[in-house]
Order: structure tokens, then sequence, then C-alpha cells
């Protein structure tokens, strides 16, 4: 934050009817601040919501806020307002007295926002509207402000930021040039960056030094200059000599900001297309990694990633140290987005920077050692950085996770460094001492911090607390296995069952949750545990549309005898879970009645439902459907995959009963072999059916996937036609002139899905020409795709261990990253 600061006050006029409209404005009061903040200007809005009763007229409590103020911001609605004794109301009087300060030279800027109101509200509208009706026609017709209609509180916000913007602008470029003029802007072109030595010295007598020749200044500072001449002569009206680089000179300008904001992704891919002729200085390079880290900080997947910066962090970095130092620094960055990605960068890579993990230098004899940096690190500088990621991501966040995935057994005096300096959160400090703890073999409070599955980057503490699982006290498990991520959750419930006497509660969190893994730990435990059987049973049967479908069956299945079953299911139609129960306990000796039952329709369920349901015919269709299902399940676990099983099952999902399709796709894709597919494709005609969805990873991992990804291509349901695309660009037949075409594909997933498959096949040269050529392409080419095969060629690959990098040569350009 610059040390003079320039607020600029903003009074907001406006009836009681407009609560919503007054909030949005203080959103954009915080958004205009943050953009400006930089400059040392301010925006700070009041309003009469802001006042506190007080003695004497309410209005004149008011007023003083509006004979101080810069801007003034009317807004009117349906409401007038009431009198206050000299106006017909307060919104009047505020009004009256910016505009007589106006007209006697002063401050403020006036705008108007009037909401868009009903053709028939306006036809009829009653006194208090009448009024506001009067004033707009009166501000129209004199001209007295600028005014504009809204139709939203969104588009009020929008309206309201452009005019703020308007007035700000001219009051931080003013307050820039002051700083600038004070020597405070922080920019320096003299600033020598890593491959050269600087445009002009400094003399001993502290006088600037003559300029160095055009011929001895380094590329970057050459490229500078021309750019800055062609612009000169635009300003001045003078032919331009040379090139005005446009995208240059927003990089340049934007990277000598006091605090830089991120480029857009159009005029990083522009400059990128063009970086083997771009010589950059320092500031602009971190800008450009600024951006960077900020795509990657809010991108949790490559096919979201836009901004290709691994070939310009290559060029420009000396050295692993030097890499290290600029990971480091951006990870304690007051941009949580920009922190969180170079965070992630140092996760992914196993990167360990010197400047955080001090145990690295201790006792070291590599050349390497610098002294200056050990004296540094025992100043407290190591803990200082951890406090700086600390504070832009605190808690259990992007830092404490890194932190965990990282650890040694020499970090334990960094951590208790760490957790005792006064400068870290409480929630932070409640982590790190909880890592101390578990460390020492008491992890009850970090078993309380365990991410939930909701939760971002945190890998690291997941893996951590699965490893150790069995030290988590069995008070923590009830909290896991309800909300930890799948892992920890699975492993929760799984010690319940073993350990504890479970409640009703947890039952019911096990089957709500609908996970195969945990299904089968509960069905296990039901076999030798008949009590909690009984339990889980009466559970299910009271809501059985709550949970997986056929739970109750299996739940039968492990809990009755073959005899029990048929007697349940002789005594009414409606039990079709003891028939499915039958199946799993018997098996094949069930196939010849399922098969009976597709062939038929169900005909003998449907005579006994028919006899019993007496007007409610609805029912029949619904229960013969779950009785085909459940045949279907059967032939797809017992049946040898027969033509004629084949078929019936395939008719079945032809069917396109809501009830049964889905199980009948399913048992198909168990039964089909690459032999036997003919037969079924005869068969299968369209498949557009959301219900696929639920068993997509099973049914494209089978026989069946070419048949159904033929069909789902040209699917209505877009889950299946995006799955069905991607499975057929992953699969190895693929020509390479597919796959080219189809990174230029409209579905993001779809190209990172062709890229990953073309990049299997192609040589590093390839790849190379490949960047260079993709945006020459007949397509339209994608962002993700340039920032991907950026990546892939010169990211460096995972550091292994501790003082085994495993990097490329980060010199030489010349040099791809395996």
């Amino acid at each position: 934050m610059p040390a003079q600061v320039r607020e600029l006050i903003v009074f907001m006029a406006s009836p009681s009817d407009l609560e919503d409209e007054r909030s949005i404005i203080r959103v954009i009061e915080d958004h205009v601040n943050r953009a400006f903040e930089a400059s040392g200007v301010r925006v700070r809005v009041l309003g009469w919501e802001l006042t506190t009763p007080g003695y004497g007229r309410p209005q004149a409590q008011i007023n003083p806020m509006v004979e101080q103020c810069d801007v003034f911001i009317g807004l009117l609605n349906r409401r007038w307002g009431s009198e206050t004794g000299e106006f017909s109301s307060g919104f009047e009087e505020e009004f009256e007295i910016a505009l007589a300060r106006r007209e006697n030279g002063e401050m403020p800027a006036i705008a108007m926002f009037f909401a868009e109101l009903p053709a028939d509200l306006i036809a009829d509208p009653g006194p208090q509207l009448t009024k506001v009706l009067e004033f707009k026609s009166r501000i129209q017709r004199e001209r007295l402000a600028l005014y504009q209609e809204f139709r939203s509180t969104d588009n009020l916000a929008t309206l309201v930021l452009a005019f703020l913007a308007n007035q700000v602008f001219p009051l931080a470029m003013s307050m820039t040039a002051e700083l600038n003029a004070q020597g405070e802007s922080g920019a320096d072109l003299r600033e020598t960056d890593n491959r050269g030595g600087p445009a002009a010295a400094t003399a001993s007598d502290g006088k600037r030094a003559p300029a160095a020749s055009e011929s001895d200044l380094e590329p970057a500072l050459r490229q500078l200059s021309e750019m800055f001449r062609a612009f000169d002569s635009l300003i001045w009206g003078r032919p331009v000599d040379g090139h005005l680089d446009s995208d240059r000179l927003a990089l340049i300008g934007r990277s000598f900001e006091t605090q830089p904001h991120a480029m857009g992704a159009h005029l990083v891919n522009r400059l990128y297309s063009r970086r083997k002729d771009l010589a950059l200085a320092r500031p602009e390079m971190d800008l450009w990694l600024r951006t960077f880290f900020a795509d990657v900080g809010t991108s949790d997947q490559i096919s979201q990633r836009t901004v290709p910066a691994w070939d310009i962090l290559r060029r420009y970095t000396s050295s692993e140290e030097s890499f290290d130092k600029r990971l480091a620094a951006f990870a304690a960055d007051s941009d949580g987005n920009v922190a969180r990605g170079a965070i992630r960068v140092m996760t992914r890579l196993g990167r360990r920077p010197a400047s955080l993990w001090p145990e690295l230098l201790e006792g070291s004899s590599t050349n390497d050692q610098k002294q200056g940096v050990v004296v540094a690190v025992e100043d407290g500088a190591a803990v200082e950085a951890w406090i700086g990621m600390f504070k832009a991501l605190p808690g259990v966040d992007a830092t404490f996770d890194y932190l965990v995935s990282r650890l040694s057994d020499r970090t334990g005096a960094l951590l208790s460094a760490i957790a005792a300096n006064e400068d870290l959160d409480k929630t932070s400090r409640d982590a790190v001492l909880s890592l101390i703890a578990a460390r020492q073999g008491d992890f009850a409070g970090l078993a309380d911090l365990a991410p939930s599955s909701y939760s971002r980057d945190a890998d690291g503490l997941t893996t951590f607390l699965a490893q150790h699982f069995r030290d988590i006290p069995a008070q923590a498990l009830d909290r896991l296995s309800r909300f930890g991520k799948p892992e920890l959750r699975r492993l929760a419930i799984k010690r319940q069952l073993d350990e504890a006497d479970v409640s009703e509660k947890f039952i019911k969190d096990v089957l709500a949750w609908k996970d195969d893994e945990a299904l089968q730990l509960l069905l296990d435990k039901v076999g030798s545990t008949p009590a909690l059987g009984e339990a889980t049973l009466a559970i299910v049967t009271k809501d059985a549309a709550k949970y997986a479908d056929g739970m109750e069956a299996r739940l039968l299945a492990a809990l009755r005898t073959p005899e029990e079953l048929k007697a349940m299911h002789s005594a009414s139609p409606f039990n079709d879970d003891a028939w499915e129960a039958l199946t799993i306990l018997l098996g094949s000796e069930m196939l010849d009645e399922a098969r009976e039952i597709l062939d038929t329709d169900a005909l003998a369920v449907r005579d006994r439902l028919t006899a019993v349901v007496g007007e409610h015919l609805s029912l029949i269709p619904y229960f013969a459907g779950k009785y085909r299902a459940a045949a279907c399940a059967l032939i797809g676990e017992r049946s040898t995959g027969s033509a004629e099983d084949l078929v019936r099952v395939a008719r079945e999902v032809e069917r396109k009963d809501h009830v049964s399709r889905g199980p009948a796709l399913l048992a198909l894709s168990r039964i089909t072999t690459a032999d036997t597919a003919p037969v079924v494709d005869e068969v299968l005609t369209t498949l557009d059916d959301y219900s696929f969805t639920r068993d997509l990873p099973k049914l494209l991992e089978s026989s069946l996937a070419g048949i159904l990804v033929d069909r789902w291509r040209s699917s209505e349901v877009l889950a299946l036609r995006e799955a069905a695309d991607r499975w057929f660009l992953e699969q190895p037949e693929r020509t390479e002139s597919e796959l080219t075409a189809a990174i230029y594909s409209a579905d993001s997933e779809s190209r990172i899905t062709a890229l990953g498959n073309l990049l299997r096949r192609l040589e590093p040269s390839q790849v190379e020409a490949l960047l260079e050529t993709y945006p020459q392409g007949e397509g339209t080419h994608w962002y993700n795709v340039t920032a991907a095969l950026d990546e892939h060629l010169f990211a460096p690959s995972r550091q292994h261990s501790d003082g085994d990098p495993q990097l490329p040569d980060l010199v030489s350009a010349d040099t791809a990253a395996p």
C-alpha cells in the first residue's frame, strides 16, 4: 500500500425500498478499492443507513455527509420518501444540497439510477411513484445529472462500477504520477535481470552516469527502448518510428504497477506465440509468472488451464536455486490464487526450497551451500516465509497440506518455530500444533482437521492420516465416517464396524452414501453379526427409496435361508426383493426362471399382481420391471453369454423401461465378449437414457463399449455424448490426423484427451513443432491445449528425494523436460 492515500467519498442517496441495491453498491465499493489499491486511491461509501439516532432533526445528521462527498449517487425505485420538515423527502433534500454545491463550482459528480418499472405501474402510479416520475422528468428535461435505468441489482452493479471507475481513474493516474516523481513507484528499468548488466550505471557521487549506447544495451532494454520511442511519437503526433507493439506495451505497463494484477488469457497467449523473439525484463517475467500461478491456483485440472509459462520460466531461470526462490516468493503472495498456484506447483514437483526448509542446509558440505543463506535461516527467514504462506492461505489449506506432504525427520524444530511465531493466525497455529502432536503420537487434534469430501488441496494431509489411521482415536471416527474424503471415510467405516457398537445413525449414513466399497464393508459385517443385519434391514425396508438399489435383497440374502425367502415370495408378489435375494443365494439354479420372466414379460408375476392390486393397475408395470431387472442382473452374473441370453437382455434394454433398462444394459456388458458383440449390435438401436450415466465407467470398460460409443456419440444426453467422445479419442487405433483434428474440438475435456493420446506417440521434436503450428491450424485453437503442450515439453519432473531433483537443464532453451 502506498504511503499516501487519497480517499474519494461517495454519498449514496436512496429511499427505504432499495435495501438490496444499497448492499450491492457496498460490494462495488470493495471491488473498486481492490482494483485501485496500488495507486493509493480508495473509495468510501456513505449513506443515511450508517447514521445513529440523535437529537434534532434527523436529516440534519445526514446532510453533512452530502456536503463533504466527492461523488453523489442517487437511487430511486417506487418510493419517494417522507417529508423532512424542509423538503418533500430526505432524498430530495440530499439531492438539492449536492446540486447546489455543483452549481457553485464544487464537487460532487452526480449520477442518478432509476429502477425500470412495468408499464401498468407507471399508468397508475400513486402519490409516491408520481413524485419519482416527476423528478425523473426534471432530470431529463434540465439535464441535471447523468442518469440510467437498471433492470436488476446485477445490472445496477455494472452501471455503478463503470461510473465510479471513471471518477477514480483520473485521480489514480494523478496519484501514480506523484508517487513516481517521489521515487516510490517501486519499478526501475535499471534493475539488472538474470542475463545481463544494467541499462545505465550510477556513479559513486550518486549522479546518474551517462546511458550506454544502444548497441551495449541488453536485448530486453533494447526492445523496450524501441517500443517507447514509437509510443512517444504517437503521443506527440510525430511519425511513428517503427512498429508500436501494443501487446508488449500492455505487458510492460501492467508489470510496472505497484501491485501488478494478472494478465488476460488472450494477451498472454499472443505474447507466448512470440516468446522466442521476446527478451523480457525481470518485472515482465514476474507478471507472467504471477498470471501463470493465478491460473494454476484457480484451475483444478489441466483442461481448465489457459496460461502457458513453463518455457518462459525455463528460459529465465538460471539455476535450481533461483527456480525454488521464485516458487517460494510467489507462495507467500497476497493474492490467494497466486499463492495457491505456486504451492500446488511446489507440491506436485516435490520441491523443498532451502528458504523454506532450512534443514536442507544444516550439516551440508556441498559447494552450493551459501553462508549468507544459512545466516538468514538462523535469523528466522524460513519461519517468516512460512508465516507469509499461512497469511495467504490460512488454516487447513494448500499451505498446511504442502507442509504435511514434505515433512521429514528433521523438521521438528521448524514446526515449533512456526507455531511459536506471534504473527501466525490462531487457526493455522492450531493446525501446526496438531501436526506436532501427531508426530509425537497424539492424533486427536489432527483427526479433527481431517479434510472433507469438498476440501481443496488436501491430498498430503489425507495420505498422512491414512498412513497413520490406526493411531486416530476412536472418538474421531464418527466425523470421518460421515464427512471425510472417500479414502478416509472408508477406513473410518471399517474401523467402526470392526471395533464399535454402531448406532442407527451410523448405519443410515453408510447406506445413504451409496458407495459400493462402504456398502460391501457393511454387508460383510452383517454376515457375521445378525443383530446388525436385522437393524440395517429394518432401516432399508422402512425407506428403501433413499438407499442403493438392491440393498434390501442383498441384506435378505445375508440374513434369510432359501426356504424363508421362498415363503416370503409366495406370500405376496410385492416381495420382489425376496425373489431377488433368492437369485443371489441360489445363483445358476434360478437362471431358467429368470429367462422365463424375460421371455414372457413377467407374465406369472403380472397375473399374481392383477389379482391383488384392484384399481391400482399402474403398479403392475413397475413391479414387473423390478422382476425383469433382477432377472437381467442374475443372467449378467451367472450366464455363459449364449446368443439367446444376449438377445434376451438386449431386448430388455430396447424395451426402454425406466426400471429395468439400466440394470439390463449393465448385465449385457458383463456377458458380451468381443466375439459375441455383433449379436448385440444387431439388436440395440438408440440408447439415449440418462440412467446409463450411473454405470458409465463399468460400461466403457466392457466389450460392449464400442457399440455403446457408436450410439452415444450422437446421443441427446450430454454426459453420454462427452463420455463416448473421450473413450473414442483414448483408443490406440485413432490416427494422428483424427487426434490432431480433435484438439480443435469445442469440448475442453475431449481436446485434452485427444492430446494425451497424441503425445504418447510423438517424439519431442514433433511435439515442439505442434506447439508452434497449433495456433495456425484450420480449426479454432484453444488456450488449454497450448498450456498442456507447454507443460508437457518444459515442466520439470517431480523431485524424488532430497538432493535428487530430477530436473531438466533450466538454462538451455534447447533442452526439453522429460
